[in-house]
């Protein structure tokens, strides 16, 4: 298990941690106090995506436009990294090909110890096993992506594809999400020579017997991925749960008791726009765009990296809270 950690790490370097917009500072509070974190608050500064907070310093990752604000509140800080953008697209190009080879090793153990470990041991994925890390079984089908090590839209959708063709009977077949015969569609793009019309977002359900079991049967559970659309590593991690089930189901008894006694839904890709402005402005991985393409001022109007701040931010756009200042809403159009 720690292995595959390391792996997991390793393909989504670039974007676990980007909060940022365009090209950012790595940053450096030292000895900051409760006024320190109110000065940032309302400046309008978001300290619950990325920071690090130690006993005597605040390290985060911040835009231009942010770097602006909190240098309005006179706050100093020290800059440890200048170019978030390069430094982190370094980091993949080094690690992308040892991530590689990892997973291509794990596979090949997980060949030898398939169904060894959870199905003896494991009866209750709650049930204590000590110190020690369980080495779960890595599935086969499970691969990297074109992006950096990221599936691209069409590859995302290509699996869950596949998954319908190689378990037919614990896998739905991708279908749309939106609301019974309205056929509602995201807003597209109209920006540059890669257009493309409205998409539609699409689920799978994984279950014991699907074909037959008609939904809402059981107890449901909803997995979602890519609302932030430079967030990878949700939706990889997404499709390798996805693959682990159906791989493990016939070896496995908890496996088996979690998807026959309950319907899984998955939407792997809730922002399908924003995925796809990303491969165009960065077809190796490393674009920024987190919101959907809804035409509006943050647009610059270009295909480049750096155009990546348009639009509404999904994961800030719930009825709860929704437009409260330092809460639900700001100002800033990186947020």
């Amino acid at each position: 298990m720690r292995t595959f950690t390391l792996l997991l790490l390793a393909i989504t370097l670039f974007t676990t941690n980007l909060c940022f917009s365009q090209s950012g500072k790595r940053i450096k509070i030292n000895n900051y106090t409760q006024t320190t974190i109110n000065q940032m608050i309302a400046a309008g500064i978001d300290l619950r995506c990325g920071a690090i907070f130690e006993e005597d310093y605040i390290q985060i990752e911040l835009s231009e436009q942010d770097l602006d604000m909190l240098d309005n509140t006179n706050i100093t800080y020290d800059v440890l990294i200048s170019d978030l953008t390069t430094f982190y697209q370094e980091q993949t190009n080094e690690d992308l090909p040892l991530a590689i080879q990892q997973l291509e090793m794990a596979k090949a153990q997980s060949v030898a110890q398939r169904g060894s470990v959870a199905s003896s041991s494991i009866n209750n994925f709650l049930q204590y096993q000590g110190c020690d890390e369980m080495e779960w079984p890595v599935p086969l089908n499970f691969n990297l992506g074109s992006m950096g090590g990221c599936l691209t839209y069409t590859e995302a959708y290509q699996e869950m594809d596949d998954m319908k063709t190689l378990f037919p009977n614990l896998i739905s077949a991708r279908t749309d999400a939106s609301p019974s015969g309205t056929g509602q569609t995201t807003w597209g793009n109209t920006l540059g020579t890669a257009t493309w019309p409205g998409q539609s977002i699409y689920y799978v359900r994984i279950t014991g017997d699907e074909g037959t079991t008609p939904e809402g049967t059981r107890p449901q559970m909803l997995f979602t991925s890519m609302t932030h659309s430079r967030e990878v590593s949700s939706l990889m991690g997404n499709i390798y749960f996805m693959w682990y089930l159906l791989e493990n189901y016939s070896t496995d008894p908890a496996v088996k008791n979690l998807v026959d006694n309950n319907e899984l839904y998955f939407i792997p890709i809730v922002n399908p726009d924003g995925l796809r402005w990303n491969e165009t402005i960065a077809p190796s991985g490393g674009g920024l765009q987190r919101k959907n393409l809804r035409p509006n001022a943050g647009d610059t109007g270009t295909v480049d990296i750096n155009n990546n701040v348009r639009g509404v931010d999904i994961n800030r756009n719930f009825d709860y809270f929704w437009g409260t200042a330092g809460i639900g809403s700001s100002g800033t159009t990186t947020s």
